[in-house]
């Protein structure tokens, strides 16, 4: 009897303890700012005008893509409807995509 006081007792004191940080606790913090920065840069490589929204016409000179093709892919993309992609609307896109296909095509 006095051994289960005293495994109760040991096993409320280890979790009472605070436990130290595994050092792979900072990689997903790192992993999330490298994503950004990466989202950023792609982003501007659409964003030729630096304004902070793709228009279609950027992306038809960047993909030489017909205008129809580039405003279907604003369109799809677009989900406040004001006619461009902000750059939430293109983190949304590769983040959860609305197709492959879609997402394949603003890929470098």
């Amino acid at each position: 009897m006095g051994q289960a006081v005293s495994a109760d007792s040991s096993s409320s004191r280890r979790l009472s303890q605070p436990r130290p940080l595994a050092p792979q606790a900072c990689v997903p913090a790192k992993a999330a700012k490298d994503a950004d920065t990466e989202l950023m840069r792609v982003f501007k490589s659409f964003d030729a005008d630096a304004d902070g929204r793709i228009l279609a016409s950027e992306i038809q000179k960047l993909r030489r893509c017909t205008t129809a093709e580039a405003k279907e892919m604003v369109a799809a993309v677009d989900s406040d409807g004001d006619g461009f992609i902000s750059i939430e609307e293109f983190g949304a896109l590769l983040d959860y995509g609305e197709s492959d296909a879609l997402r394949m095509a603003f890929q470098e």
